[in-house]
This record gives structure tokens, sequence and C-alpha cells, in this order.
């Protein structure tokens, strides 16, 4: 787990760093979106390496892990939900003010669960750092 808790920083890193980049270059030259990628790769890999913390026995998960974790599931299992509720034709106007809170939570809400996932990588590497320099 300690190899994987270095990887997961390493990669947080470099997608955030890639994204603010994207994001620059979207305000002053491209006006495409380009962002929106690496937007997208950071949820991706924010909802595979905390599901592989959450279900390994070897990660101690403490409790701002627990809070990102179910807050950050409760939304994708809501969004998914709601994603596939909007195409039955059963959906209605419920739904449909259902789906623009869930929508409005993950424009301002997700910016600050992936700031949370990102402290919570950095202090997991912090913690590996200071256990290798007791250790050495």
């Amino acid at each position: 787990m300690k190899k994987f808790i270095i990887l997961d920083f390493n990669i947080q890193t470099v997608l955030v760093t890639l994204f603010f980049i994207a994001l620059l270059l979207d305000l002053l030259a491209f006006e495409k979106g380009i962002c929106i990628i690496f937007y997208f790769l950071l949820a991706l890999n924010h909802l595979i390496s905390s599901n592989m913390k959450f279900f390994s026995k070897s990660y101690s998960k403490n409790v701002l892990f627990k809070i990102y974790y179910f807050v950050s599931m409760a939304f994708m299992l809501s969004f998914t939900l709601l994603l596939l509720a909007r195409n039955f034709e059963f959906s209605n106007e419920f739904l449909g003010e259902l789906w623009s809170i869930v929508l409005c939570f993950g424009l301002f809400g997700t910016p600050f669960l992936a700031i949370i996932y990102y402290l919570i990588c950095d202090k997991d590497c912090e913690k590996l750092k200071l256990e290798n320099h007791i250790n050495a």
C-alpha cells in the first residue's frame, strides 16, 4: 500500500498541475474547454484510488478520508441514478429539480472534494516519509 500511496500522490500532483495549465490555456488562448479532459481524468483517478484505499485492509482510514469517501460516493451514486432516471419516460418535475441540485453540488462541491482528497494524499505521503525517517 505504501507504493500505491506514493504513486497516487504523484498522479494527483501531475493531474492537478495539468488541469490548471489547461485551464489557464483555455482562459487565455483556446477557449475550447480542454481542461475538462483533465478534470474528468482527475475525477476518474479519485474514484479508482479512493475505492482502492477504502477496500484495502492495510490502509489506515482516518475520519477525513471516511467523510470524503461517503460524500463523494453518495454524489456519484445520486448522479448515476439521476442520469439513468432522466433517460426513462417516467422522469418528472421532481427528478428535474433533484437533477439540478445534484449538478449544482457537482459544480461547486466537486472542486472542494478534489482539494480534500489531494490533502488526504499529501497527509498520507507525509506520514509515510515520517515513518521511513523514524525507521531509518
